[in-house]
């Protein structure tokens, strides 16, 4: 499973490989490597290739890639059960967004999710979740989908109660 999830792409817009293809490079295995961590439930080494990004000072040039990273940190934190650092994570990325010229409903959205989640923690607010869930995919488009595959198929199984390998191997709808 690790291979597979490894193997998946995730792409970048055509302008970031333009720009420098090294960095796309680079950005790209970190993310994929967290994904495949993330996946197995090694939070801690997916954490140190998610660091590796949000940490580096040219990742600012990489708006989309730095916005990725810092929603699968926040997952991360979420499945590490990390309180104080989720609250942190998403009122930073809450800033972040805010700070941005275009807003980004698709990572708002997100982030409502794992506010929801967290005040929950899946006792009785599964349909709230769905619903968020289901606004979500309202919301997407089929590049978000490329994009931020891992990041649905979270919400999936957070939304259905299974392992994040479980919505994996069941594949996104």
């Amino acid at each position: 499973d690790f291979k597979k999830i490894t193997e998946m792409t995730i792409a970048f817009p055509i302008a970031y490989s333009k720009t420098n293809y090294l960095l796309t490079f680079y950005y790209s295995a970190c993310l994929k490597a967290a994904t495949g961590y993330f996946a197995v439930g090694d939070y801690k080494t997916a954490l140190k290739f998610i660091n590796r990004i949000i940490q580096d000072n040219s990742s600012k040039s990489f708006p989309e890639c730095l916005m990725l990273s810092r929603i699968m940190n926040l997952m991360i934190h979420y499945e590490m059960k990390n309180d104080s650092a989720i609250d942190y994570e998403r009122h930073s990325i809450n800033y972040f967004l805010k700070k941005g010229e275009n807003p980004a409903k698709l990572e708002q959205e997100v982030l409502n999710f794992i506010r929801e989640l967290q005040r929950n923690d899946l006792q009785g607010g599964k349909e709230k979740l769905t619903a968020i869930r289901e606004n979500i995919r309202a919301i997407a488009s089929p590049a978000d989908d490329q994009r931020n595959f891992f990041i649905f198929t979270w919400l999936d199984a957070k939304t259905n109660g299974i392992s994040f390998t479980a919505a994996y191997q069941h594949g996104f709808k």
